[in-house]
């Protein structure tokens, strides 16, 4: 039996293809495998990602193993989730709000023209 994944993976090389150049919008999460935060929003991660399969993607970025990704969105701490858009006010989305708002809203919400850091 195949086991399906929820969560894709990307790294400095494959980032741009699997968040900026895709058709579906995004939730990133710059992450480390020492970090037990991160390590703690693992579940959460793989539940939105099953709930929005084929509709949103979601993605890790270890930042240990892709410094220059993390570097070019700024994170400067580890627990960092981004999404790819805006809300539909106009305003970026908070990293407060992306698990509600990914769970409320359409795939149309968060247009994937740019990375928003939150």
């Amino acid at each position: 039996m195949e086991t399906k994944e929820w969560v894709g993976h990307a790294d400095d090389c494959t980032f741009e293809s699997a968040v900026l150049k895709t058709d579906r919008p995004a939730l990133v999460d710059f992450w480390a495998p020492w970090c037990g935060p991160c390590r703690a929003l693992a579940p959460v991660l793989e539940e939105i990602g099953k709930a929005y399969d084929g509709r949103a993607n979601v993605i890790k970025v270890n930042v240990d193993e892709s410094p220059k990704t993390a570097a070019n969105y700024g994170v400067q701490s580890y627990r960092r989730c981004s999404s790819s858009g805006k809300e539909k006010s106009g305003k970026p989305s908070s990293a407060s709000r992306q698990r509600t708002n990914l769970r409320r809203s359409s795939t149309g919400t968060f247009p994937n023209n740019r990375m928003v850091a939150a």
